[in-house]
């Protein structure tokens, strides 16, 4: 009996997993997780989004590939979201960092080829 219930158990943690897997808006870009990111940066996400479609308007084919986000403090209080993306001029990255206020609004305070994880982790 105890056997029974630990296979039922078993296949439904599978189950579980594979409806997990199957959550997907079947978008190009996706959200890599880094070390110190939190699910919660969506609003600060689709800001820089959005930046990033103004600032590269030019490159009307200009991708985004994927999306990581970082905390820059122990707080949580700044935030970068480094975008990796591909075009006909050529793929790269290109970072903005975000300061978020008591009230958890997001104001961008930087941006760049430089605002990188790998630059900031340095």
């Amino acid at each position: 009996m105890i056997v029974l219930r630990r296979i039922t158990a078993l296949i439904l943690a599978l189950i579980c997993l594979l409806g997990l897997c199957g959550c997907n808006d079947n978008t190009a870009d996706t959200t890599a997780e880094h070390e110190d990111v939190s699910a919660d940066y969506g609003k600060v996400i689709d800001l820089a989004k959005t930046e990033f479609a103004e600032i590269f308007k030019e490159f009307e084919d200009a991708q985004i590939e994927e999306t990581t986000t970082m905390t820059r403090t122990d707080d949580a209080k700044e935030i970068v979201v480094q975008i990796k993306y591909s075009s006909s001029n050529g793929d790269g990255l290109y970072g903005f960092l975000f300061n978020l206020d008591d009230y958890a609004n997001p104001e961008l305070m930087q941006h760049g080829e430089n605002i990188t994880i790998d630059n900031l982790l340095k």
